[in-house]
């Protein structure tokens, strides 16, 4: 019963979260200033991709492809842990471990993809930061990820206690960490101001 008042808690938290960043009222229409001149800006040149052929130029731009199964690995992995430790369904305990296993093994040949694509499109200054920011965002999400499978490997079947409390808190972890990841490189390919937050 605790942990389902646990749950209930952090589902709460969340809606209030979500609710808290949402505007306080719609904007009415006679609330927008209207815009008279709008002067056409051209855009600053960008710096052509040197071309990236070859076998190792198609392994870098396979990394969008690459990148949405460990995605969606660690979110499945995060949803059965809640309902193997939280909720109290120990029958997916088994495939929460091999789910885990997926992510980190699908991780390294999308992480290895985008080396390879990043290191052709740093070559534009402006895009830089952004990459870089990436891909430390990325190393940190595969490290906690590679660590929490080393405790579910080794604390399989005494995961209880503060072991399971420090699992929890590295999936959680690396929920936050893809989704930051993965808005990064939403903001690599369509732009610095797709989602601006």
């Amino acid at each position: 019963m605790a942990a389902r008042a646990r749950v209930l808690q952090a589902v709460l938290l969340l809606v209030v979260a979500v609710v808290s960043v949402l505007p306080s009222r719609p904007v009415l229409a006679d609330e927008v200033e209207e815009v008279e001149d709008v002067d056409a800006v051209a855009a600053p040149p960008v710096a052509p991709c040197p071309p990236d052929t070859g076998p190792l130029g198609v392994f870098g731009k396979l990394h969008p492809a690459m990148v949405h199964l460990p995605i969606a690995w660690v979110f499945l992995v995060f949803l059965l842990d809640v309902l193997t430790f939280l909720v109290g369904k120990a029958e997916y305990a088994r495939f929460g471990l091999v789910t885990l296993g997926l992510a980190v093994a699908s991780a390294i040949p999308a992480m290895a993809s985008g080396l390879v694509r990043g290191e052709v499109l740093e070559t534009q200054a402006s895009m830089e930061p952004l990459i870089e920011a990436h891909e430390t965002t990325m190393f940190v999400m595969v490290g906690v990820l590679s660590l929490a499978f080393v405790v579910r490997v080794l604390r399989r079947d005494h995961l209880v206690g503060w072991s399971r409390w420090v699992y929890l808190g590295l999936m959680a972890a690396a929920v936050g960490l893809v989704g930051y990841g993965g808005h990064l490189g939403g903001r690599i390919v369509f732009g610095p101001d797709h989602l601006p937050f």
